[in-house]
């Protein structure tokens, strides 16, 4: 699955970043599945964590105005983390 494939990714990229953002609200894929599934995955000694984020909205948390900036400021620490 998804999380195998992930894992797969970071065992051969340790310095891979991983950064998972859902909305309190949403219902489609909720926060604590997320962190559920995440919480299953064997740690990697090298490997950065996962972050996992909750931000206010549902499924489309980027159609608000504060959605959208936590997105940004989540990718933007990622993209900064690789520098």
């Amino acid at each position: 699955g998804v999380m195998d494939d992930l894992q797969r990714a970071r065992s051969l990229n340790p310095s891979l970043g991983v950064v998972i953002v859902n909305g309190y609200t949403d219902l489609v894929t909720p926060y604590l599945a997320s962190r559920y599934l995440v919480s299953q995955i064997p740690s990697l000694a090298n490997a950065k964590p996962i972050r996992l984020d909750v931000v206010e909205g549902g499924h489309m948390m980027y159609f608000r105005s504060d959605g959208r900036r936590a997105l940004k400021e989540a990718a933007s620490e990622l993209y900064q983390a690789t520098q």
